[in-house]
């Protein structure tokens, strides 16, 4: 760390489809209860018109990537000159992002290089709790450092209850992740935050960045709709009577696959490579998002049921027991395959994800290599129990609780605003980020490991 009187923390402020006034307040409020510890700054997107490539950056921004490519370059390399000047500048101890939009993929980019702290903070699998990391990839270093200290410590007992407490809540009882809502529908609320975005966006944001667009978002919901109702023919029931290995259906517009994974923005072209490695008498299970029911084309849903070996299941069946039915289940990143490791089944990792430290999966880097992994897993399963145990233990080591993510009503028919901007949830917020970088700096990269 940096010395300094007093730690200077930046916080990097992003909008999502016109809804950029909630999440200013949000960070704003936090600010408020972080700053007599800490000098506080914000890098906006309204400010700003090694070994990450150009390329995977530029994948990473769904609405840069799909828009001019000429400008999307010129707009890349204008957050690089910014980011330059402003760590010049400000020299902040921690930047505090997300791993969406070009202001934060570039800002990661160029505080690796410097060696500069950047923190990307996200939701975690446990309720409404969140984490830290350093890595843009899908792995969180606040817990491969923990895990690396501590994958053989014994539990305590109250240790013990906690993870079974844990176990005994994802598994018995099947909680939608908060943005999801069953099928998508139009109602009285969503109309009115449209219109209301749309009159911000148009009068006070003046379009001002190419993320403050309501009629994306809306526009997009509308297809969800009208796609969710065709796409019901396509569907088949699972035959829990048949071998059969699952695999999720990631969101393409999603951190997992943009950003983490970008190789995998084609699941079509990955379907097809299981199913052609998948043993004679193992069929393919393939299952929408619950969360993007309907935002799939209608003509790639049915190149996928199309495809030999491939069984397109209903999107509102039950995950739980297909997993629990399966042989295996294959994921290219996402909580699936965590609550597959939760129930004990051999999950097959073909992507980058923060469970496969565990050393509970099966991992493929090889894609040449994957029929002899998919016959493997069948055959024999990694999970161990005590092992399990002890990585969940110490997930909870690295978690704070809060819910700094706002329900979008284009993608969900409720929101969750007052919770978020409660005054008890922004203490926890602000609490969390606090100890991070004071009892927990430990764990971050630089810093030395306190045994």
């Amino acid at each position: 760390m940096k010395h300094r009187n007093r730690t200077k923390i930046t916080f990097v402020a992003t909008s999502f489809d016109g809804t950029y006034e909630d999440g200013a307040e949000f960070l704003l409020r936090i600010s408020d209860k972080l700053v007599g510890d800490f000098d506080m700054s914000y890098v906006t997107v309204f400010k700003t018109i090694h070994e990450t490539t150009l390329e995977e950056i530029m994948v990473g921004d769904f609405d840069q990537y799909h828009s001019n490519r000429k400008r999307a370059q010129e707009t890349l390399l204008r957050f690089f000159r910014f980011w330059e000047d402003y760590l010049d500048k400000e020299n902040p101890d921690y930047i505090i992002g997300t791993s969406t939009r070009y202001v934060n993929l570039v800002g990661h980019a160029v505080c690796k290089k410097r060696k500069t702290k950047f923190l990307i903070i996200s939701p975690s699998p446990f309720p409404d709790t969140f984490r830290f990391t350093e890595d843009i990839r899908g792995h969180i270093s606040t817990l491969d450092r923990y895990w690396q200290m501590n994958s053989r410590k014994k539990l305590s007992a109250e240790e013990r209850r906690k993870v079974k407490k844990y176990i005994n809540s994802i598994i018995r009882t099947k909680k939608r992740f908060f943005q999801a809502d069953s099928t998508p529908r139009i109602n009285l609320a969503k109309l009115k935050f449209f219109l209301e975005r749309a009159y911000k966006s148009f009068f006070i944001e003046r379009l001002r960045t190419p993320y403050s667009k309501p009629w994306r978002g809306a526009y997009k919901y509308t297809l969800k709709i009208i796609r969710s109702k065709l796409t019901r023919i396509l569907y088949l029931k699972p035959d829990y009577n048949e071998k059969y290995i699952f695999f999720p259906l990631h969101v393409e517009w999603d951190s997992p696959i943009l950003v983490w994974n970008p190789l995998f923005i084609n699941q079509l072209f990955l379907i097809k490579i299981i199913s052609r490695a998948l043993p004679s008498d193992v069929t393919l299970y393939v299952k929408e998002h619950i969360n993007d029911v309907g935002g799939t084309p209608f003509t790639q849903l049915k190149r996928i049921r199309d495809t030999p070996k491939v069984k397109l299941i209903n999107p509102q069946e039950d995950s739980h027991k297909i997993i629990r039915n399966s042989e295996a289940v294959l994921v290219i990143a996402g909580t699936p395959g965590w609550e597959a490791l939760l129930m004990g089944k051999s999950v097959i990792n073909v992507g980058g994800t923060y469970y496969e430290t565990s050393g509970l999966t099966w991992d493929v880097k090889d894609l040449t290599q994957l029929g002899s992994t998919i016959k493997k897993a069948i055959k024999e399963n990694k999970a161990d129990k005590e092992t399990l145990y002890r990585f969940i233990a110490a997930f909870q080591k690295v978690i704070y609780p809060g819910r700094i993510y706002f329900t979008q009503l284009y993608y969900s028919n409720k929101s969750n605003r007052d919770f978020v901007l409660s005054e008890e949830n922004i203490n926890n917020v602000a609490e969390g980020i606090k100890k991070q970088i004071t009892e927990n700096a430990y764990l971050l990269r630089g810093e030395e490991i306190h045994e």
